[in-house]
C-alpha cells in the first residue's frame, strides 16, 4: 500500500503545482472604471477497481 500512497501522493502534488492559481490565471484586466478578475476551479479523482 506504501507504494500506492506515494503514487497518488506525488500525482496529487503535480497536479496542484501545474493547476495552481499562477499558472491559470491573467493579470486583472482594466477598462475605465471597472476592473475584471478572471478566476477558476478545478477538480480531478482517481478511481480504481479490482
Amino acid at each position: 500500500m506504501d507504494n500506492v500512497e506515494r503514487l497518488l501522493k506525488g500525482a496529487v502534488e503535480e497536479l496542484d503545482r501545474l493547476l495552481n492559481a499562477k499558472n491559470v490565471l491573467v493579470d486583472p484586466i482594466e477598462k475605465g472604471d471597472a476592473t475584471v478578475i478572471p478566476i477558476v476551479s478545478y477538480g480531478f479523482g482517481f478511481k480504481s477497481g479490482g
